[in-house]
């Protein structure tokens, strides 16, 4: 329904990156106060809980930000929208429902969700926001200043209720709450103006099961980036003291907020790539590749100078030791930009499908096991989330050499 030039991804990534500085930078602006009332301590228990949340978002999520995205910008009707959207929506729904059902059965056995109760529902409701946003269709339509007007919005009215309501270490729940309601109501009134113009079709049950195989791939891209990042406090959260798990928490969060801006780039990259013919493709992968990877290494840089003062002046003097934690992750810049250009922007788009998949799953397996083999400190994990996406680039790099050696013979 939409005819797009190749060179339109940045003003599309221009609009991602207003959505991401709502998503990542404005709730920066709470770290000093919310550091001042939880202390280490608290930071951490909230940590854990949000790490937990991080898996459920993923799996909500489920690459839709990329499959659908290109499935709706390639739709030649609104009926064909209409089929897109009651599929990946009853999928949605029905992932949510499975994770809702586990995460009862399943938080009540660790500490800190026993201890309280409305923290399990507080992550509940704070995940639907964070994987059911719809970014895939205000993309694929090309409507995203509506959503970046929401997500702007549901953002600092979270901030406003932060700093209304949440007094004391124990309003852990609190927390989450008061930033999940305004983004449900924000995010739900702009999803039903789209909704309205789209319209809805109800799927069958094989539809929704052909959808979920058909972005399965990238579900396992998104889920081995992010499953990594939650499992580093949820781990240790389970063998240290929590403000152990405050200190790496704190810094991961800094460091995440900055290289964030890495995500639209990839996300508005993705489905245009797939689309073009192989010349222009290769002209648009190199110029998204010398991107992401420039992006990346500023802010990287920016992390690892700035680290003795951004920590202090976020978190306060307590947090001191979060500076060494940072400007290790500072070495996730270059490293991020590196292996999303190899991965989604150069072999998911030449069809390297296969390998693509044996790449995640291979460093998956081989950073879980490190993970149970090494100390369990901040900085050992910060370590490792750096080896991580090393490990990512080296393997989507000899991927890439592999399928063009085969190509060519």
């Amino acid at each position: 329904m939409h005819t797009k030039s190749p060179d339109s991804w940045l003003r599309s990534a221009a609009f991602l990156s207003l959505i991401q500085f709502a998503n990542q930078l404005i709730p920066l602006i709470s770290i000093p106060y919310l550091a001042s009332v939880l202390g280490p301590d608290g930071w951490g228990r909230l940590a854990i809980a949000q790490s937990f949340g991080l898996y459920l978002t993923t799996v909500l999520e489920y690459g839709f930000n990329l499959s659908a995205t290109r499935e709706v910008a390639a739709a030649s009707s609104q009926a064909a929208i209409a089929a897109i959207v009651g599929r990946v929506l009853a999928a949605q729904a029905g992932l949510y429902l499975i994770c809702a059902f586990l995460a009862v059965l399943i938080l009540p056995r660790f500490a800190i969700f026993r201890e309280d109760s409305l923290l399990i529902l507080s992550t509940l409701l704070w995940v639907i926001p964070q994987g059911i946003s719809l970014q895939w269709l205000f993309q694929g339509l090309d409507r995203l200043p509506l959503l970046a007007m929401a997500t702007l919005g549901a953002r600092l009215l979270g901030l406003a209720g932060l700093f209304a309501f949440v007094r004391r270490p124990e309003d852990l729940a609190l927390t989450q709450l008061v930033q999940a309601v305004p983004s449900l109501l924000l995010l739900g009134a702009a999803a039903s103006v789209i909704l309205s113009e789209t319209g809805l079709r109800q799927p069958r049950l094989a539809e929704v099961w052909t959808t979920l195989r058909a972005s399965f791939l990238l579900f396992v891209y998104r889920a081995g980036l992010n499953v990594h990042a939650a499992a580093m406090a949820f781990l240790l959260g389970c063998v240290a003291p929590p403000d152990v798990v405050g200190f790496y928490a704190a810094a991961e969060r800094v460091a995440k907020a900055a290289l964030s801006f890495l995500d639209p780039l990839t996300l508005t990259l993705f489905p245009r790539l797939s689309a073009l013919a192989s010349g222009p493709k290769r002209k648009l992968a190199w110029r998204g590749t010398g991107t992401l990877l420039l992006v990346g290494t500023l802010l990287g840089g920016a992390l690892f100078v700035g680290a003795p003062y951004l920590v202090p002046l976020l978190l306060g003097e307590r947090f001191r030791p979060a500076i060494e934690v940072l400007r290790i992750l500072a070495a996730l810049g270059p490293l991020s930009g590196l292996s999303q250009a190899l991965g989604p922007t150069w072999l998911l788009a030449e069809r390297g499908d296969a390998l693509f998949l044996t790449v995640v799953l291979t460093v998956a397996c081989g950073v879980l096991l490190l993970m149970l083999l090494i100390e369990p400190r901040a900085t050992g994990m910060a370590w490792l989330m750096v080896a991580t996406q090393g490990f990512l680039a080296l393997g989507f790099a000899c991927a890439l050499r592999f399928r063009r050696q085969v190509v060519a013979a």
